[in-house]
């Protein structure tokens, strides 16, 4: 075939259109970016974190690409630049001729950048995980919790427990009978006298992250294994103040920051997972030692008194893991899964003990994708 994987130049979109419209026409649901450059992170001057887009081409066309996302991290006591490898998209999937391109766009990937991950795609079941699995990645889920703040509309809207009449209709009866809403408001009381709630609570909308942010990051960052460097100028290039959906909350408790965290506040329509519910999602958040529990509490208060039906999150830290728990959050499956390469497994070695100190959330990767 003569493939060949180069950087997307201006002159490929027709390429890449064409690309896209036999990806479609085959059936699949995803497209690869007719630009060629990226919106959300493009490349710039001084900035550690941006994007890239490579495409494998040949005489034929364009049959493949993938995105790529450069990114300081801390490894221990280092910093080291480490990639985010994502919508990696071969014409395999709809023409076994093009099999041959998903494995050239790893190997590429690869050598662009040894230290890679990637993070999300929907559960091990799915063709891109077991790829990374078959070229010897390390994988694991990043627990999911959530928080049921309206009985009703969650039984109403929860599609991933209505999948049959049987289902259905219990689930309206414990809506309109009042047995649902009754029951899932007992389970919280319960939860949250479980925890213990943090001092005095103060949460703060900010347009955006200041100094203060720098000091969280001092003071947080030795707690973890392996996390994405988040301080102040890193989090205004992620979440600029000109993007109005990212809710950043400034957390204090007992006239101290604790932490911060970014939200979404998400109307649904038939979601695939959420129905019509509007959904509160913690994509992101980051705490001083000790004051996870402040900043997962003061979300939850935050969420609820916006009148979101639903709040959800993915945390891979045990820390944070424990925090939203104390927060009265439930534990769920996860489809969102962490994939490290070897070189990167080997950075954070042993993996399986490191890994309960990784701090990842849907913030890392592409971003709050789906939500």
């Amino acid at each position: 075939m003569g493939l060949e994987i180069q950087p997307y130049r201006a002159g490929d979109v027709e390429a890449v259109r064409a690309f896209n419209a036999r990806l479609k026409q085959g059936g699949c649901a995803f497209q690869f970016p007719e630009r060629a450059e990226s919106a959300w992170l493009p490349p710039a001057a001084g900035e550690k974190i941006y994007e890239e887009y490579f495409l494998a081409r040949a005489e034929t066309g364009v049959h493949g690409g993938y995105i790529l996302k450069h990114q300081p991290f801390r490894v221990d006591d280092r910093e080291v630049s480490i990639g985010s490898l994502y919508l990696p998209l071969s014409e395999g999937v709809v023409d076994k001729r093009h099999n041959p391109v998903g494995f050239g766009l790893l190997r590429d990937a690869l050598h662009r950048q040894p230290l890679l991950y990637s993070l999300g795609m929907g559960g091990f079941h799915n063709p891109y995980p077991r790829l990374l699995k078959a070229a010897g990645w390390s994988l694991c889920a990043v627990p999911f919790f959530f928080h049921v703040a309206r009985p009703n509309a969650f039984f109403k809207n929860i599609v991933h427990l209505r999948h049959s009449r049987a289902r259905r209709l219990a689930l309206d009866f414990l809506a309109a009978s009042g047995l649902g809403y009754a029951g899932v408001k007992l389970v919280n009381a319960l939860n949250d006298c479980k925890g213990r709630r943090p001092g005095a609570l103060t949460a703060e909308l900010v347009p955006e992250f200041g100094p203060w942010a720098d000091e969280v990051w001092a003071a947080g960052r030795e707690r973890c294994s392996l996390v994405a460097v988040r301080d102040a100028k890193s989090l205004r290039r992620l979440y600029p103040a000109d993007k109005l959906k990212y809710l950043k909350l400034k957390v204090s408790a007992d006239g101290m920051t604790s932490g911060w965290a970014v939200l979404l506040d998400t109307p649904m329509t038939n979601h695939k997972q959420f129905g019509a519910m509007r959904v509160g999602s913690v994509i992101d958040c980051f705490a001083a030692s000790g004051g996870e529990t402040a900043v997962a509490t003061a979300a939850k208060e935050f969420l609820i008194g916006r009148g979101v039906d639903l709040l959800v999150t993915n945390q891979s830290h045990r820390d944070w893991r424990a925090a939203f728990s104390r927060a009265g959050f439930l534990s769920g499956p996860s489809n969102f899964i962490f994939a490290a390469s070897p070189p990167l497994v080997e950075a954070i070695t042993p993996f399986e003990q490191t890994k309960e100190l990784i701090h990842f959330t849907r913030g890392d990767g592409e971003g709050p994708s789906h939500l």
